[in-house]
This record gives C-alpha cells, structure tokens and sequence, in this order.
C-alpha cells in the first residue's frame, strides 16, 4: 500500500503568506529606490574631486587616448575602457555612465538578495538590501561620490559587482562541483586582477574559504576542475 503524503491547510496557506509577503517587500524595496533615485536626481557627483576624474578618462580613452601612456591611472585598465566604449555607444556624459552604473547597481542589489535569502531568509534579505539602497546606493547628502551611481571609482563598484558573483558561483559549486561553474569561479576571479588590489585579495579570500569548505566536505576540487579554473585565472580582458 503506497503512502501519500498530504499537505495540511495551514502548511498551504503559511506558504502562501509567505509568497505574498515577499511579493510586498520586493514591492516596497522598489517603491524605496524610486523614492532615493528621484530625491538625489543629478546630485550624484562631486566632479571637482573625485568624479571628474571617472568622466575625463573614459572621455580621453574613447578619443584614442591610451591608458598608462596618454593618460595616468591608478587601478586596473577594465573599468576605464568598459566605459570608454559607452562612451563610444551612447555618447560621452554624465547621465551615459549614470544610466551603466544604475544597471550595475541593480545587479549587485538582485545578488544581494539571493545570497542572504539563502544564508538567512527572506526578512533579513529585504532588511539586507533596504539598508543597501537607504545608506549606499544614492547618498549624495554628505558630498556625493560615495554611492553607486557615480562612485569615486568605478573599479570599486564592478569589483563589488564580480565579487558577489564570485560568491554566488562558488556556492554553486560547493553544492554540485562541475567543471563549468570552476570556470566561471576562475574567469570571475581573474577580472578582479585587472580591477583593484583589494578586489583581488577579497576573491582570493573567498576562493579560498571556498576550497577549504569544499575540503571539510569530503569535497576536493578535482583536477579536472583546477585545469578550468587556473588558466581562467590568468585571462586579461
């Protein structure tokens, strides 16, 4: 006699509360960064200090300027030349790089997400990125460049931005290893070498916790997997 198992009305019903809930509270993350996003409009940016320098460069290198010999940087090449070619695009300004880094900002928001709902549910997730868009995302009441719509560096943001994918990768192979998503580790941590130091060394420390809990698993990276990974490693955009 086969068993079936029957789900009780209060278990169906919590289940839709909690759907529905979380519904709202993406709702009210998106009424907040309309909210923000309309009350800093065109106040991002301090471009006497900081900001300038994220719009003259990117202008020179779509002219034909060339990083390193025409013009002095102090981070990797990836940032600059990226939106050097948006310049190219859509025409050199400050709204071209505002409307790149929103869709920036909204990547890394979605990643947010994802992780803490997986490490702890879906409250401390839309708490996680309500305080993300409240204090980082448009602050531009204390001087501005300190928020993600015109950052003092574009490197810092893209290298947040591939670093939470980093995570999100590594989490997908320490739950099924495969020789794709080490790929996608190494490629990933191999953009970080041509973005910030400090980039590099926070997906190296990930990278390695990462193995290391891999390993506490009984869970080795193969090598057939290191093979994907390390060549990845050292690729230059």
């Amino acid at each position: 006699m086969s068993r079936f198992k029957v789900s009780s009305p209060e278990s169906g019903s919590k289940a839709w509360l909690a759907r529905w809930g979380e519904v709202l509270g993406l709702a009210a993350l998106a009424g907040l960064t309309g909210f923000f996003l309309a009350t800093s409009w065109r106040k991002w940016p301090e471009p006497l200090i900081d900001f300038g320098r994220e719009l003259y460069l990117p202008w020179r290198l779509s002219n034909g300027a060339v990083l390193y010999r025409d013009a002095d940087d102090f981070y990797g090449p990836l940032s600059q030349y990226l939106n050097a070619g948006l310049f190219r695009l859509f025409g050199p300004g400050l709204m071209t790089l505002a409307a790149a880094n929103l869709v920036v900002f909204a990547t890394i928001l979605a990643s947010i997400y994802m992780l803490f709902r997986r490490a702890w549910g879906i409250g401390a997730a839309l708490a996680s990125c309500a305080v993300f868009i409240a204090v980082f995302g448009f602050s531009a009441f204390y001087g501005g460049n300190y928020n993600f719509v015109t950052p003092y560096s574009h490197e810092a943001t893209h290298g947040f931005l591939v670093c939470l994918l980093l995570v999100i990768v590594l989490v997908r192979w320490l739950d099924r290893p495969t020789i794709a998503s080490a790929a996608g580790a190494g490629c990933l941590f191999g953009l970080t070498a041509v973005l910030k130091p400090e980039i590099m060394l926070s997906a190296g420390l990930v990278t390695c916790a990462a193995i290391l809990l891999g390993r506490m698993r009984s869970n080795p990276l193969p090598v057939s997997q290191a093979a994907a990974w390390f060549p990845l490693l050292f690729c230059r955009p």
